[in-house]
């Protein structure tokens, strides 16, 4: 069985050496080859690559000067494997525009772990084991713009979205076990345009929870377990550039008209698209359904709700 391994990965290297001496060959993709490490030399003629995918291989351990001859790589895919840490050799690749580690076995990320990483555009953690963030691990990505976390297990944000990441436009965090949003919990996301919260176990909105995301235009909080307080407190007052807004499938109970207020987003002026929870299921209400859309379809600017 070593024999035969041995035989494969001599294989692998010399095809790979092959590859990476036409000057032309800048995408290499290595995808089931059920690697389950990477060497400091397995790169070493690949001076032209700039897209390396390692998608659906084994992947445990790379060596630290594993990508230290990819001077110019821009896409690095290391997806769908059994990665437990963010590599230390991605420090080395300071050219890096997307970064793709999802689907591994990632639980905690450190203040160092995208150390030098100030050109990454795209940065996908999506479903791995992440149950904290902290305030330091954004620090170094001044230009990310898409940053995927979610279907992991993280319940406390920890202030990692009130002072870094100023250019970050899309934020998913959906599929989380998230309960509460603190007050100025995405303050330092002041490009932000679309917020994905949904399928969380959100209670609370603590009022001033959004304050900050001047630019934000969508948000998703459908499937949590929301109540009417969210409305109440003004919890959406700071979104002053919202155009989409759903949050079906929570559990907003008013029992008589006065405790509905009039209007819950007046002060969206430009709020287009409304999803609210439906008179049956997880809206619980003695309104009526005339007295209800009139006090939702208050706010100027709103043509479509549902």
């Amino acid at each position: 069985h070593k024999t035969e391994q041995a035989r494969k990965s001599t294989f692998l290297t010399a095809l790979i050496n092959i590859s990476c001496t036409i000057p032309t060959m800048s995408n290499l993709q290595l995808r089931y080859y059920k690697l389950r490490s990477v060497s400091s030399t397995m790169f070493t003629l690949c001076i032209y690559v700039t897209e390396l995918d390692l998608t659906q291989n084994r992947i445990q351990i790379i060596h630290i000067n594993a990508f230290r001859s990819l001077p110019g790589l821009r896409i690095l895919s290391l997806s769908q494997n059994k990665l437990s840490s963010v590599p230390v050799a991605i420090r080395n690749l300071p050219t890096l525009r997307e970064l793709n580690l999802s689907a591994n076995n990632i639980s905690r990320l450190g203040c160092d772990d995208f150390a030098n990483q100030t050109m990454l555009r795209q940065l996908s953690l999506y479903n791995n084991m992440i149950s904290a963030l902290n305030e330091c691990v954004f620090k170094d990505l001044i230009r990310l713009q898409v940053l995927k976390l979610q279907t992991n297990h993280i319940y406390k944000l920890n202030g990692a979205f009130q002072r870094h990441l100023p250019n970050v436009r899309q934020l998913y965090l959906n599929a989380n076990k998230l309960t509460n949003i603190k007050y100025g919990e995405f303050k330092g996301l002041h490009s932000l345009q679309n917020l994905s919260l949904h399928d969380n176990q959100i209670k609370t909105l603590e009022k001033g929870c959004f304050i900050g995301l001047t630019n934000l235009t969508d948000m998703l909080l459908q499937k949590n377990l929301i109540t009417q307080k969210a409305l109440n407190n003004g919890s959406f007052n700071d979104l002053i550039s919202l155009r989409r807004l759903d949050f079906r499938d929570n559990y907003i109970k008013f029992e008589n008209d006065s405790l509905l207020p009039n209007p819950p987003f007046s002060q969206l002026s430009c709020l287009e698209t409304l999803a609210i929870p439906s008179q049956h299921g997880t809206f619980h209400s003695v309104l009526q359904r005339q007295t209800l859309t009139f006090k939702y379809i208050s706010i100027k600017n709103l043509n479509k709700i549902s």
